[in-house]
């Protein structure tokens, strides 16, 4: 679709003034050129001139055209040469949508997206669609655009492309190109992006806690357990986690907690308390009597 606009150069490449006149066409093509910037009407000798011809197709396919150049050239008036170009169907467009859910961890989550696309009429389309770019651990598992070779303004409407997601895959976005290859006249090759949104799993923080008794000293405890954990990891993946509390001199319950922190990772996490309870020291009484 659209229009193509070519640039040719009249060089004079003899000792006398040359006259530069009209510029026609002729043949089945003609009437999808028009000169869109004419040259000058003399050029002196060593010298020369530009005009531009526009292509503006009206139709698909082919288009052949003879230039004919008036001139004063004793012998070549006119100038004659042949131009051809083609011409292509507007480009489709085509989005990709997606509809199921996937999740970091757990079994492979088989995920679906709604394709669709849509292209000017223009007989019927025999194109091939395939899908690039996917990440790691993402594989095509099916896509099968229904009114394949259908003519008119759509081509296919919410069909479903399903992608299998392995539990490995980080929680994050990631895009893939659906691309249609058309290699019929009509040319009509396009392509989009696609977004596969991996979810954050569920997981449960809880700070430890512990029972100590009262020695006249600061004590503390630290430490958590975690739970929702995937792909048999443990809480050393959970870098960044900020700790407070958890400590303390006299007798009480002293609350101690983590908090996100600068964590960025696989998880939703959310978190449990623990706490640091102090407890009295038995103190024994001794009378001695007089």
């Amino acid at each position: 679709g659209g229009t193509a606009v070519r640039t040719f150069t009249i060089s004079n490449t003899g000792s006398a003034a040359l006259s530069v006149g009209a510029i026609t066409f002729s043949g089945s093509g003609a009437s999808n050129y028009t000169v869109t910037q004419a040259p000058a009407s003399s050029v002196a000798a060593g010298s020369s001139t530009t005009f531009q011809i526009t292509f503006d197709p009206s139709t698909t396919g082919n288009k052949n055209a003879t230039v004919h150049i008036a001139n004063g050239d004793a012998d070549e008036n006119p100038y004659d040469f042949d131009i051809t170009g083609l011409g292509t169907a507007a480009a489709g467009s085509l989005t990709v949508t997606q509809t199921g859910t996937a999740t970091y961890g757990g079994a492979t989550d088989h995920v679906t997206f709604s394709v669709d696309a849509t292209r000017l009429a223009g007989g019927t389309w025999n194109g091939t669609y395939s899908v690039s770019g996917l990440p790691t651990g993402v594989t095509l598992v099916s896509f099968a655009p229904t009114g394949f070779t259908a003519s008119g303004g759509t081509d296919f409407t919410d069909t479903v492309l399903t992608l299998a997601v392995a539990p490995t895959v980080a929680a994050g976005s990631y895009t893939f190109t659906v691309t249609n290859t058309d290699s019929s006249p009509n040319q009509q090759s396009f392509s989009n992006t696609g977004t596969l949104v991996v979810s954050k799993a569920d997981a449960t923080v809880t700070a430890n806690s512990a029972t100590v008794t009262y020695n006249g000293v600061s004590q503390s405890v630290t430490g958590f357990t975690a739970t929702g954990l995937e792909n048999g990891e443990t809480e050393a993946v959970l870098i960044g986690l900020s700790e407070s509390g958890g400590s303390g001199t006299n007798v009480g319950s002293y609350t101690h907690s983590y908090s996100v922190g600068t964590y960025v990772g696989n998880y939703n996490l959310s978190f449990t308390l623990g706490a640091l309870d102090i407890t009295a020291k038995a103190l024994t009484i001794t009378i001695v009597g007089t």
